[in-house]
């Protein structure tokens, strides 16, 4: 168990860093009247998605006793973060920021907590 605690920690590092990195580069214009593409919208879902339950599954598996609190403590740690980081594309140059970028990392947050409490109440029925 400590080898998969250490490994979703990394991965929760990781995904924070990647985040960071994809929002510094520059990427051409879209087309004009287009505010995010398909390619876009599922980058956003699937790394705040891995983003969620990587820092979900370090934290659970940490032996913290308060799940409910911890739990809504980490959505907010990511939305804050998913705010931010349009905050930052904000200031490199050629890039936008979009509320609907944040809402999209939003849904990919919340269908990670989905998720991971549909598999937690699985492994606790068994």
């Amino acid at each position: 168990m400590k080898t998969f605690n250490i490994f979703c920690f990394f991965m929760a590092t990781f995904m924070f860093g990647f985040i960071y990195y994809v929002s510094s580069l520059q990427f051409p214009p879209p087309p004009t009247g287009v505010s995010l593409s398909g390619k876009a919208m599922i980058y956003h879902l699937s790394v705040f998605f891995l983003l969620m339950m990587f820092f979900h599954l370090s934290l659970f598996n940490n032996g913290f006793k308060q799940r409910k609190s911890i739990f809504y403590l980490s959505m907010s740690i990511i939305l804050v973060y998913a705010v931010l980081d349009e905050l930052h594309q904000f200031f490199v140059p050629g890039r936008y920021s979009s509320s609907i970028d944040v809402l999209i990392d939003f849904i990919g947050i919340l269908f990670a907590s989905f998720t991971y409490s549909i598999l937690e109440e699985k492994k606790l029925n068994l």
